[in-house]
């Protein structure tokens, strides 16, 4: 089972994008944990929103302490609950449809301990950034980790 891990903080505008694009994957064998960082939005009304398409776990940290430690909550919880694979996740990415198949099938068929992937920038640019997977190595974007 795949786990994707997102770190939320006031992404009310674009998790409902990111969401959607999970909504949209043809491997549907994963689990969504999302960890609030403190937020002080809406985010409980918008899983709620989400709850009979995406298997939502919510987590919330006791404190503000950004992104990495949100992640850190995630790698915990996943290998509390035995997950097979996560894959890191923002609050505004937008995955390809195929993105956790791919991924996923990748990593089982090589038993791998880490697969990564090209990446496409195009929020805020003027033309679209194509980050070579080669180049990505120590973002947490565009993998998934056993």
């Amino acid at each position: 089972m795949v786990n994707i891990v997102i770190p939320y903080y006031k992404s009310e505008k674009t998790i409902r994008d990111t969401f959607n694009s999970l909504v949209a994957q043809t491997k549907k064998m994963f689990i969504v944990t999302l960890i609030d960082d403190c937020s002080d939005d809406n985010i409980k009304d918008i899983i709620s929103e989400y709850s009979k398409k995406l298997h939502i776990s919510y987590l919330k940290t006791e404190k503000n302490s950004g992104p990495g430690a949100a992640r850190n909550v995630g790698i915990k919880n996943a290998i509390k609950n035995g997950y097979d694979y996560i894959i890191f996740v923002d609050a505004d990415d937008i995955l390809n449809p195929r993105a956790v198949e791919v991924l996923y099938t990748e990593a089982k068929k090589k038993d791998a301990d880490i697969v990564f992937s090209n990446i496409l920038c195009e929020r805020q640019r003027s033309t679209p950034l194509i980050v070579d997977s080669m180049k990505n190595i120590t973002w947490t974007h565009g993998k998934i980790y056993k």
